[in-house]
């Protein structure tokens, strides 16, 4: 939540207000640091922001949502379950939450503002056509 606060809004709630997502996010925060283990070792090139997504979807046990390649990586390596924006946009279609038609075009913007590649656009575009 810092690195999506920072600049922009002057605290956590007028973001998820701003957003209207106060109903669908919590943000938690790590209470103390575990001793040096697996998933500090494996995520100390990476930034703060990624470090500790990684460790908190470890502690509670759920999927981790994460764009950052490098921390996609990470993540797979120590076993989490992870998705991108663009897997979100498709179980969105799948669970009726926006239309097709909703969802490519969220997909089409995601492609040319460069936050998926060809790849990842191609393969969720096939499988939301599919979703007909």
């Amino acid at each position: 939540m810092d690195e999506l606060v920072a600049g922009q809004f002057e605290t956590e709630d007028a973001y998820l207000r701003h957003f209207h997502v106060e109903d669908l996010i919590v943000a938690k925060r790590l209470v103390a640091r575990s001793s040096t283990g697996e998933i500090e070792d494996k995520t100390k090139h990476l930034d703060k922001g990624e470090r500790e997504a990684i460790r908190l979807a470890g502690e509670m046990e759920v999927s981790l949502l994460i764009e950052e390649e490098a921390g996609r990586r990470v993540a797979r390596d120590l076993g989490l379950h992870i998705s991108g924006i663009a897997g979100q946009i498709l179980k969105a279609v799948r669970e009726e939450a926006i239309s097709v038609d909703e969802a490519s075009s969220k997909l089409a913007e995601l492609r040319r503002a460069g936050r998926i590649n060809r790849q990842i656009y191609e393969a969720v575009g096939t499988a939301i056509k599919n979703e007909v």
